[in-house]
């Protein structure tokens, strides 16, 4: 029998990561401190074999590895919110790609739940945050709300909080609307 799907990080047939190389990724939810959010979490440390998942899935079309993600982070929530949205990546990361890594975990998820995905959020025009130094990450981009304030509660996912600019300026733009915003990333950068 062939399998279309094969894990990201050992290319063992079936789903992606394997069950193998799942149990490698370590480590106790993280609380994070997310300005404009009611409650921020992210589902595992930022390194080792999780890290490496996380990459294929941006930087090489490892798609399949978004449920996997979905489902860590639905561990994660409490109540259903109205809405899952996602911290949109640049129009032109999202061109580059041909996909928002955060929208496909975010879609699968709200799946997961039961309720709609939604974008609720545009990136403004602005420099990567990639590559880019601690200190100028923390000065973060900026985002754009979709609409007026149609949601309470809303569920807003991202893969990787680094400095936790990108997830401050997103969940605050949203709470200015009156949204009670609760942010789960899969992976925080561990703190130095």
């Amino acid at each position: 029998m062939l399998f279309a799907v094969r894990c990201t990080l050992c290319s063992a047939p079936g789903r992606s990561p394997c069950e193998g190389c799942a149990r490698t990724f370590d480590g106790s939810p993280i609380v994070l401190a997310v300005q404009g959010a009611a409650s921020a979490m992210a589902r595992y440390p930022y390194d080792g074999e999780l890290r490496r998942a996380l990459l294929a899935l941006k930087y090489a079309n490892a798609r399949a590895s978004a449920g996997f993600f979905a489902a860590e982070l639905a561990g994660l929530v409490d109540r259903a919110p109205a809405v899952v949205s996602f911290v949109p990546t640049s129009a032109a990361r999202r061109r580059q790609r041909g996909f928002d890594q955060a929208e496909l975990i975010a879609r699968q998820l709200a799946r997961r739940l039961g309720v709609p995905a939604r974008a609720l959020l545009r990136r403004m025009p602005g420099p990567a945050q990639t590559g880019r130094s601690r200190a100028e990450r923390r000065k973060g981009p900026r985002f754009q709300a979709l609409g007026g304030p149609r949601h309470h509660s809303v569920l807003l996912i991202d893969d990787v909080a680094t400095t936790l600019a990108t997830a401050s300026a997103a969940a605050s733009t949203l709470a200015q609307l009156g949204a009670v915003v609760h942010v789960r990333t899969v992976a925080a950068t561990p703190r130095r």
